[in-house]
């Protein structure tokens, strides 16, 4: 994607008689959570009898900051459209009462 980013912005900037300089100034690569605290969530998730699976996501929200802090993990709920980051995003009241109890539960677990 870089090569293609670069391209590009090279095309547009002879096209249109620009100077184009292109600075990095953010990258990201793999973001591991702590595996302790992802099976918490894994643990706690199959005791309330509720579906899981691992995904892969880019979105980091407020976890990777707090990974320099603390032992942490990302969780999500599910969308009832499917759709992420979106205004058609939709969770039903019952997805996020789900994704509440995981999280309180987890919490209390780590307060015992």
């Amino acid at each position: 994607m870089k090569v293609e980013l670069r391209e590009a912005y090279r095309r547009i900037a002879q096209e249109y008689g620009l100077s184009i300089d292109l600075d990095q100034y953010f990258e990201f690569g793999p973001i591991n959570c702590n595996a302790g605290m992802c099976d918490l969530i894994r643990e706690t998730t199959a005791e309330l009898a509720f579906s899981q699976r691992d995904i892969l996501a880019v979105a980091s929200h407020d976890a990777v900051p707090m990974m320099d802090f603390c032992p942490t993990a990302l969780f999500f709920i599910p969308s009832d459209t499917g759709i992420s980051h979106n205004e058609r995003e939709y969770s039903t009241p019952a997805q996020c009462s789900d994704g509440a109890d995981v999280l309180l539960n987890a919490v209390l677990k780590l307060a015992s």
